[in-house]
């Protein structure tokens, strides 16, 4: 008797995407919701019991029908790609653990992804940023608690995922403070923050009587969520924008923030094999992709680097030209590195 669709179902997402596969809690929790929504929908609209429901119910027919119903509901072409990459996930190892599903795994694998807008690759400039900020009251323990978390989310550069679970104990306190993250696939990284950074955590920690565990926390005390935090960076933001017309035009999430990071790290000088590492990417072209700087941020930046050149009229009056001591500058940068 081979296997039927619940048994397959928990062995996939308890046992062979984290144990086997190595795939985070996110990944995972992403896969459970695309199954999760079908087998609702196959009660509604096929009216299949859901105990009853089998892997053959997968047809592509049916599927094709799914993702044109949550997209109608207002599911956007990404979400609608992730929701069918993980039902192709599932069916394939249906399929290696029972032969007799590889007919409703090929059927649903020839569902092309759908080609949609390029997401939006906005980032914030250092007005915007500080104005979030500052819209954020004073006075109360909620609004400490939204600045440091927004605060922190913007210097580390994380993804929203990886700050929900940041833990005290990855924190390293030190001359140089360093925070161990737990990125896409299980894989970690060490990144750096600044001293500010470091002074908030601390006296946050200390407000809180934060001493392990997850960092940051909703009102009842357990982890934050990627709805939760957006929902902060969307208050707030709303308030900015009231003042400042420039974040009208934006859409900011918690993306943004990571975006805003990185762009402002390489309109600072650092190099994108840095910023790779510091975001986490396993490809440089991701991150180069990622980067798309807009027009204004250029403009900035080219300012900012032409104050280097000097004007004709100071050609006379500079010193020191001479090729001996331009070669000894140049020694002493090289014996610097």
């Amino acid at each position: 008797m081979f296997k039927g669709f619940y048994p397959l179902l928990e062995n996939f997402l308890c046992t062979y995407l984290p144990k086997q596969k190595g795939y985070s809690d996110h990944t995972v929790t992403s896969y459970y919701a695309a199954i999760s929504q079908y087998i609702s929908w196959l009660a509604d609209a096929q009216k299949i019991k859901k105990s009853k429901v089998q892997v053959f119910d997968f047809t592509k027919e049916r599927v094709l029908s799914w993702l044109s119903s949550i997209e109608e509901n207002g599911a956007s072409v990404s979400t609608r790609n992730q929701r069918l990459a993980g039902m192709r996930s599932f069916l394939a190892f249906a399929s290696e653990e029972e032969p007799i599903y590889m007919d409703t795994y090929l059927s649903v694998g020839h569902i092309k992804v759908k080609k949609g807008c390029k997401p939006s690759k906005d980032f914030l400039n250092h007005e915007e940023f500080q104005a979030i900020l500052k819209a954020i009251p004073p006075g109360n323990n909620t609004s400490i608690k939204h600045y440091v978390l927004l605060s922190v989310l913007y210097d580390s550069g994380t993804r929203v995922h990886e700050i929900c679970n940041m833990r005290l104990e990855d924190i390293s306190f030190g001359k140089n403070c360093s925070i161990k993250i737990y990125g896409k696939g299980r894989k970690t990284r060490i990144i750096y923050i600044s001293s500010n950074a470091v002074t908030l955590i601390k006296d946050y920690c200390k407000r809180f009587d934060i001493a392990e565990d997850i960092l940051f926390r909703n009102r009842y005390g357990n982890h934050l969520t990627d709805s939760g935090i957006d929902y902060i960076i969307k208050k707030y933001t709303a308030v900015a924008a009231e003042s400042l017309l420039s974040l009208k035009t934006k859409k900011v999430s918690s993306h943004t923030f990571r975006r805003s990071k990185a762009t402002h790290m390489l309109l600072s000088g650092v190099s994108l094999p840095l910023i790779q590492r510091f975001l986490g990417h396993e490809s440089i072209q991701t991150t180069e992709e990622y980067l798309d700087i807009g027009s204004e941020a250029m403009i900035q930046a080219v300012n900012r680097t032409g104050t280097l050149v000097l004007p004709l009229e100071k050609i006379d009056e500079a010193e020191n030209w001479r090729e001996a001591d331009v070669m000894e500058q140049i020694r002493l940068k090289i014996s610097q590195r």
